[in-house]
């Protein structure tokens, strides 16, 4: 006999392709684009404006005084790249903290009035599962990576990933810690929500996960991140709440920082590879299989969950 948690999630997940509500088709196509990527804009043009003042500082307190000295502009111009480029942390947090309360505005703002499953509905097991899976995601996408030796075809991958390297604290407070939150309400909280009103629930899941990878401006490293961009999305439309994906981002970004790069030196990636891809699918399952989990639908509604007003 199939018990009330079941029957609830059923027909929950039965509905999860019910698309947009009526209200929501009222909004021209064009409107409906601008409303969901305009954030994006905005996260763009805050590091655009961060990069510049650095730069600017940059120059009026070193290269001015010493191109009055008669140093060469082209070496000058090199020595500023260079030094913008091993700010890119601290131009990070900057960017971040600065767009956090905007974004976080945003979200709770479109979801005042709806209904939020109530953190006392999930389980240990449920945040245990969570930060596994992007454990064993992250270790499989890395070692796509590593084993077919793809960095070698983007050259300038490795340069973005030097331009991050610095105190072992500023980059867990930046890239794991303050980058993640301020993500995942960018993408999971305004845009994906944006999207769901718009769309039915896969097309906006892959969306989503497009438009975060475009977000890095970078191709490997867009791709990289537009698949763990997909599994935060399916982690959100399971779960509901956006605690869990901040929750899988931070744990994956952290432990690729904490972790250095030679912890599995001599192991064959592929062995890795694999075994890494199967515990993520088999975690995978174990989540969708979670009782009492709650599943969101396109319209943004919850039924029969414990909720929040």
């Amino acid at each position: 006999m199939i018990d009330e948690d079941e029957q609830n999630r059923n027909r929950l997940t039965n509905t999860a392709g019910a698309g947009p509500s009526p209200a929501e088709k009222k909004h021209s196509p064009i409107f409906k684009v601008w409303r969901v990527i305009y954030p994006l804009f905005i996260f763009l043009g805050i590091q655009f404006v961060a990069a510049i003042g650095i730069a600017l500082y940059y120059t009026v307190t070193v290269i001015l005084p010493e191109m009055s000295q008669g140093f060469d502009i082209a070496a000058l111009t090199k020595q500023m790249t260079d030094w913008v480029t091993g700010q890119t942390l601290l131009i990070a947090l900057i960017c971040n903290l600065t767009i956090l309360p905007l974004f976080a505005f945003l979200y709770f703002r479109q979801m005042k009035g709806k209904r939020r499953p109530a953190l006392s509905s999930f389980k240990v097991a449920d945040y245990l599962l969570v930060a596994v899976l992007a454990i064993f995601a992250n270790l499989t996408v890395s070692y796509i990576i590593t084993g077919f030796d793809i960095v070698k075809y983007f050259p300038d991958y490795q340069l973005i990933m030097e331009g991050i390297q610095g105190p072992i604290i500023l980059q867990i407070i930046s890239v794991g810690i303050v980058a993640p939150i301020a993500e995942e309400f960018l993408m999971r909280g305004v845009v994906l929500n944006r999207l769901l009103g718009y769309v039915r629930v896969l097309p906006a899941l892959f969306i989503q996960a497009a438009l975060f990878g475009i977000l890095h401006l970078n191709l490997l490293q867009g791709m990289y991140a537009g698949v763990l961009a997909l599994l935060r999305g399916y982690i959100y439309l399971k779960y509901g709440s956006l605690l869990m994906t901040i929750l899988f981002h931070i744990t994956m970004n952290t432990l690729s920082i904490v972790i250095p790069e030679s912890f599995a030196e001599g192991v064959n990636p592929f062995v890795i590879l694999i075994v890494s891809a199967v515990l993520t699918a088999g975690t995978i399952m174990l989540i969708n299989r979670r009782k009492g989990s709650v599943m969101f639908i396109s319209d943004m509604k919850l039924e029969n969950v414990p909720h929040k007003e």
